[in-house]
């Protein structure tokens, strides 16, 4: 660098003494799972890949508990659902949508809530014995708790089909081992972007 240039920025006295800026967090950024690995730089595909890869983790996860299995189950209407899992033995069915940020979906809101409406009575028609749970599971906080009220609000109509869980909440449901805290969980997602899955 110039010695100059150098010189008068080390002495212009507003570059010495004007406040930084404080950058503030958005609600958005700070409710989204990649605000947990914020250092890492994710682009977006790279975030979409992690939430996918997560997706993917969970729902091999929980068939490691032999009380539950997959549920293939014609709805006769298209339904994004995340995973659809029975518990015969208990007569327990769990639907789950995985959100990687619940503050981004509010558009897709209100056509969440119709197809659950209509799986949530189709599925208690068709298993009329079992108890049906609808979960939305935040894949960013460990505890419903944590998530701002705000964004929980956005989801009251819901309450009737589903609950909101937070990661450990949601492991608990089905009799698996949970994260101490942030820490290791924000642990546990850098090892699976260590994976060569999302950046070589």
């Amino acid at each position: 660098m110039n010695d100059l240039f150098k010189s008068i920025v080390l002495t212009c006295k507003y570059i010495q003494t004007a406040n930084p800026v404080k950058r503030r967090v958005s609600l958005d950024s700070f409710c989204s799972l990649s605000y947990l690995l914020r250092e890492k730089g994710l682009n977006h595909s790279e975030k979409i890949k992690l939430g996918k890869g997560l997706e993917s983790f969970l729902n091999e996860l929980i068939l490691t508990n032999k009380k539950w299995k997959k549920l293939v189950f014609d709805f006769g209407f298209k339904c994004q659902i995340d995973d659809l899992i029975i518990n015969e033995d208990d007569k327990l069915i769990v639907y789950s949508e995985y959100k990687a940020n619940m503050a981004l979906d509010s558009q897709k809101r209100d056509v969440m809530y119709i197809h659950c409406v209509k799986l949530h009575e189709q599925l208690k028609k068709e298993f009329p014995s079992y108890k049906v749970i609808g979960c939305i599971l935040n894949l960013r906080f460990l505890y419903k708790k944590d998530i701002p009220r705000t964004i929980v609000n956005r989801f009251n109509k819901f309450k009737n089909k589903l609950s909101i869980y937070g990661m450990n909440e949601y492991l608990q449901l089905f009799g698996l081992p949970k994260f101490e805290n942030y820490v290791e969980y924000t642990k546990f997602l850098e090892f699976i972007c260590e994976q060569n899955f999302i950046r070589k």
